[in-house]
Parts: C-alpha cells; structure tokens; sequence
C-alpha cells in the first residue's frame, strides 16, 4: 500500500510505501534511484548487522552499487560532529549533487541523514528507510531534520522533505521489547492531539499490537502516518497546528537531557505527555476522568514510567527553558481539552504555563515517575 503526501513547499508528492518486504521492494527502483549516479546508505552498526548486507544485494541485482557509511547506534552519534564526519566521507568518495543517501535506522539515522543530505552540495536527494516503530510513526514523516547539541535536542537542523519513505514493517520483528513498545507513545500522542475514534482502536487492540500483530500494524502505522501527514500538510514549518506534534515533548527532550539520553525518547515522551496532561487537569481545561483514560493506556502498552532518581528537579526546569520552542525564555506547551483535542485559545496551539503551575507538574513528575 502507499499514502500520497503533497505538503507545502514540496515540488513533487513524497509518497509512503508500508509492506512487509520492502527492502526487497521494487519501489526502490521505481522511485528513481536511477536518477542519481551514485547512492550511499547510513545507517548503524546494528541495523547494518542485520539489513544493510540485504539492501546492498539487493540494489546490486539492479546495477546500483552503493556505498555505505555506518555510525555508533544511538542519540550520542546525532551531534553536529558526526554530521561533519559523514559529509566528510562524502567528500572522500568524491561525490557531488548526482549522490543520493538511503537512510537505514531508527530516528536518529533519519534525523541525522535528513540534516546530511539537506546540506550537501547544498542538498541532495534522501529515501528513509525507518527500522523502528518510533521511526516509522514520526521521526520519519514531515521533513523535520536536525541534530543535538550539548544544551538540548534537536536545536540544529533544517526542514527538508524526503524523496521518498519506505516502511518495512517486518523489521520491526528485530526490536526488543522496550524498543518496541517505546514507539507507541508516538502512535498514542497522534490519538491524542487529534483522533479519539483512534484512541478508542489502540485501547481495544492493545494486546494484538503488542504482540505484533502485522494486520492490526499496518493499519496502526497507516493510520498514525495520515493523522501526522494531514497535520504537516497545514503546516510544513511549525508556524501553527503541527505545534501540536509536540505534545509531551517539552517535558520529554528535558528529560532526555538531564539522563544523557540513559532513557529513550519514546519512553520520555510518555512521561512528557502525562506531566502535560496532569497540567491539563490542573488548568481546568482537561477532566480527572480523561487524565486517567491515558494513564490506563499507558499502562496498557506497559510503558515503563519510572526513570533515574539521580535527577534534580532544577535541572529538569532549566532544560525546560532551554527547550527550542520557549518564547522569551518562556516555556510553551500542548495542552488538552479533551482526548482527540488540544487546547487552542485563539488559533494559538501553544500557552505559556506560570512558573507556579510548572513547579505543580514538576512535583508530579518527581512524585510519580522519579525513584
């Protein structure tokens, strides 16, 4: 199956392929990589184990040679440093606009190769190919790409669409279980902001996915890819609604800083969305009865909540501010009004929270998920 996307500022649809065996797809070929006289994949030293050998015979059979370029796994490779390091391997295989990257990994071979590719020669053409669900649901779609600096997540990078998006749901069979199940906090954070009919789904066939269902899957992911596509279609640059995506993120990449990326994203976005939530209920915009809707979902996909007690709650609130959506050195978050709706006074999908009510969610966070 694919999904069409056209999204604004995009000269040609970046279409999204969800199969089963698309490493051995013949849309890789259709999608042109032909076009380009040379071809690089990026990717990890565990992906590379297991697929990169697969996708290099495979576009060997089609007379395609491809370089490949393999980085250390994890957040602690998505640094500007290792983003020169792999535009300097570029330069010594003396390759120049005509080269297009295949990324092969989670979010932060997107990301990281997205950010390459976006200033390459000044731009070269990049197909993802995401292996893990969390890439799959949102690192992946909507042309973000960026890289971490040492005062937080994500504050260097640009926006530039893929040519292309292939999910290969199979290689999700390959994750360990927290790998796996931390990708639903995306999948439950679209239900959230935008689709309660989607939330009831993932509340009923909870069981199924996490046992991997393919079927319950691949209607899962496609459906998760639309809500995020349609809310980018309307804003590809963050000037409006797609603010909402960032739903639990603010707490979520604090977090992520001051454990030194020790927990994954998706299980500090988990945290985040609670916090927030909680926050939601305090401001009088979201009922007690919701908030405990996502709790129980939470617990549903066994999200585990805690995270390192060696963490201090000035900390959290510092990288909080130094967070890249702050106004004025004013924290901005996502907040509730009910499952499937957030909170947006005026067309602004953002409020900035009183240092009063910050410090009543951080309490929360030290009390429920901190020990």
């Amino acid at each position: 199956m694919s999904i069409p996307i056209d999204l604004h500022g995009t000269e040609k649809p970046c279409p999204i392929f969800i199969n089963d065996d698309l490493l051995n797809s013949p849309h890789l070929i259709d999608l042109g990589l032909k076009e380009s006289n040379h071809h690089v994949i990026i990717t990890d030293d565990n992906v590379r184990l297991l697929y990169a050998s697969k996708l290099m015979e495979y576009l060997q059979k089609n007379n395609i040679h491809a370089h490949l370029i393999s980085i250390a796994p994890g957040e602690i490779s998505k640094t500007r440093e290792m983003a020169t390091f792999v535009q300097d391997q570029l330069f010594e295989l003396g390759l120049g606009r005509d080269t297009c990257l295949i990324a092969l990994g989670g979010g932060v071979i997107t990301d990281l190769a997205g950010y390459v590719a976006a200033t390459y020669c000044r731009g070269i053409p990049v197909i993802y190919m995401p292996t893990t669900l969390m890439a799959m649901v949102d690192a992946s779609l909507g042309g973000k790409t960026g890289v971490n600096t040492p005062y937080g997540k994500n504050l260097v990078g640009v926006f530039s669409q893929p040519k292309a998006i292939i999910l290969d749901i199979s290689t999700l069979n390959s994750l360990s279980e927290p790998e796996y199940l931390s990708g639903f906090s995306e999948v439950i954070k679209h239900a959230l902001i935008f689709d309660n009919e989607f939330f009831e789904y993932l509340s009923s066939n909870a069981d199924g996915l996490m046992n991997r269902d393919s079927h319950l899957l691949k209607k899962t992911i496609e459906k998760s890819c639309l809500i995020k596509t349609t809310i980018v279609k309307q804003d590809e640059r963050e000037s409006g609604i797609r603010a909402i995506c960032n739903f639990g993120h603010t707490i979520g990449h604090a977090l992520e800083l001051v454990t030194d990326y020790s927990i994954s994203h998706g299980y500090a976005v988990a945290v985040g969305m609670l916090v927030e939530a909680y926050m939601s209920v305090k401001l009088g915009l979201l009922s007690s009865v919701e908030f405990q809707r996502i709790r129980n979902i939470m617990d549903r996909f066994s999200m585990p909540l805690k995270i390192l007690s060696n963490i201090a709650l000035e900390d959290i609130k510092r990288a909080i501010i130094l967070d890249k959506k702050s106004r004025n050195k004013m924290p901005m978050f996502v907040t509730l009004k009910r499952i499937g709706e957030t909170y947006a006074p005026d067309s602004q999908f953002t409020i900035s929270i009183e240092e009063s009510m910050l410090d009543q969610g951080l309490n929360y966070l030290m009390q429920e998920f901190v020990g």
